[in-house]
């Protein structure tokens, strides 16, 4: 849901010319970068 939000904000500002068109594989939005059960990710870096 975050992640979702957060990719259409990003096409948003890239739409409107608030920042610089980038491709969004570029920015972490790419499948291989998707990270599942991030809570359990983040306890493993604690």
């Amino acid at each position: 849901m975050c992640r979702d939000l957060s990719k259409h904000y990003l096409e948003c500002r890239m739409d409107r010319q608030l920042m610089a068109k980038e491709d969004l594989d570029k920015l972490g939005f790419s499948e291989d970068a998707r990270v599942d059960h991030a809570e359990e990710y983040d306890k493993t870096k604690g």
